[in-house]
């Protein structure tokens, strides 16, 4: 049975990358009025001149008129490089940038290139590395296996999740099934077909269920939906016209996926405590895994929300000190904002997600640990989760769209 679970996993990473194939390509969906836009890699060999000011507290502002060599083709172009506050990259000879390239093939038009931004590509890659070799040596194996399972979902949120909702596939169904899928290749690549991966799999398929009403419940309730998010005006205006993207459910796919590290965080916490509870006692009732497990997941609450909280204030902190330096009737430009209403949606939704997972992880934990008859169930939920995956994969790729 193993053997066989682990061929279907295998098919359902197979056919995510059929789908990207067939799904992937934006290109029909982009419009940009007929212009042609790419961004190449290219070197500065010569700042010809530049009018430069620099404000208080600003970067420099003004032009530079520079030269740089296409590294792919090793054409020499004149780029106009503006700085402007938002948007400032001064730049100096030997300087590696990207160059955004565009042209109208429909009336002829010159290719024109501007300044997009530094090249960061090599010390991004660089970091990537060297933090993945900083987890292998201070986690060891788990801590390779816990790379692998993020790259893993990595792969299925952008081929499977982005590629069908961009697509007009029903967000909610899809971002679910992305959820499940991220959650059983996390659990089975950690800890293998376990008791904990079933308690796992089970408790977050379990919790975002109600996940999925409650984000409704709070989209209706603060009136806002994915039209509300940051960025999608540029979506709208980026994205073409023959397009089918269910922008109002976008809201649902971002809290959801946002909130799945937290949730399979507390459930693997609860599940494996009460799984060395289980193994030191072997009489324990399951009553008394139960209490264990919401004891120990009150303790997690307190801190989790805190975590979830502080992550919000920080990555909203600039946004929080624009609407504070408005100064009149700040509380109410505040808590009426879309980005406020966005936001607190998301760290609320976080912090249910948090406390909805501390009895479900608790029940289905102190039924599995304190029953024998659940020790083969792992393979088979894994197989039925496999199937039915590998079920719907097909019908998309047959082109036959399953909304609910």
């Amino acid at each position: 049975m193993k053997k066989i679970c682990n061929i279907f996993l295998g098919l359902i990473l197979v056919a995510v990358f059929v789908i990207n194939l067939k799904w992937g390509n934006s290109d029909h969906l982009v419009s940009y009025d007929g212009i042609e836009l790419d961004y190449v890699k290219a070197i500065v060999v010569d700042v010809v001149d530049e009018t430069l000011d620099y404000p208080y507290n600003s970067k420099p502002v003004g032009i530079q008129n520079i030269k740089a060599k296409i590294r792919r083709t090793g054409e020499i172009v004149d780029v106009e490089n503006k700085l402007e506050a938002s948007h400032s990259v001064l730049v100096k000879k030997n300087d590696k940038v990207i160059l955004a390239k565009s042209r109208n093939p429909h009336h002829n038009s010159e290719t024109f290139y501007r300044m997009y931004n530094y090249d960061r590509s090599f010390g991004t890659i660089f970091w990537i590395v060297l933090f993945l070799v900083f987890i292998a040596i201070v986690a060891g194996v788990r801590g390779i296996k816990s790379t692998i399972a993020l790259v893993i979902s990595i792969y299925i949120i952008l081929f499977f999740d982005i590629s069908l909702i961009m697509n007009g596939f029903n967000n909610v169904l899809i971002t679910i099934i992305t959820i499940i899928l991220c959650t059983i290749f996390s659990t089975l690549i950690l800890y293998g077909y376990s008791k904990m991966s079933l308690i796992n799999m089970i408790s977050v398929s379990v919790s975002f269920i109600f996940v999925s009403i409650l984000v409704k419940l709070m989209s209706i309730g603060l009136n806002i939906s994915g039209y509300n998010l940051e960025n999608v005006g540029e979506l709208i205006l980026v994205i073409g016209k023959e397009w089918k993207l269910n922008i109002e459910n976008l809201l649902f796919s971002t809290v959801a996926i946002s909130a799945l590290g937290a949730s399979m965080d507390v459930s693997v916490s609860i599940a494996s405590a009460l799984r060395e509870i289980q193994s030191l006692n072997k009489d324990v009732s399951s009553k008394n895994l139960f209490k264990s497990g919401m004891s120990i997941g009150k303790d997690i609450i307190g801190t989790m929300v805190n975590t979830l909280v502080f992550a919000f204030i920080g990555s909203s902190l600039v946004s929080i000190m624009i609407f504070i330096l408005h100064g009149t009737n700040t509380f109410n430009r505040v808590v009426s904002s879309d980005f406020f209403a966005v936001e607190i949606t998301k760290a609320l939704i976080g912090i249910s997600v948090v406390i909805i997972m501390v009895p479900v992880t608790s029940f289905f934990a102190s039924k599995i640990y304190s029953k024998n008859i659940f020790n083969e169930h792992i393979k088979w939920y894994a197989f039925f989760n496999a199937f039915l995956t590998n079920f719907y994969i097909l019908l998309t790729l047959k082109n036959i769209n399953l909304i609910f």
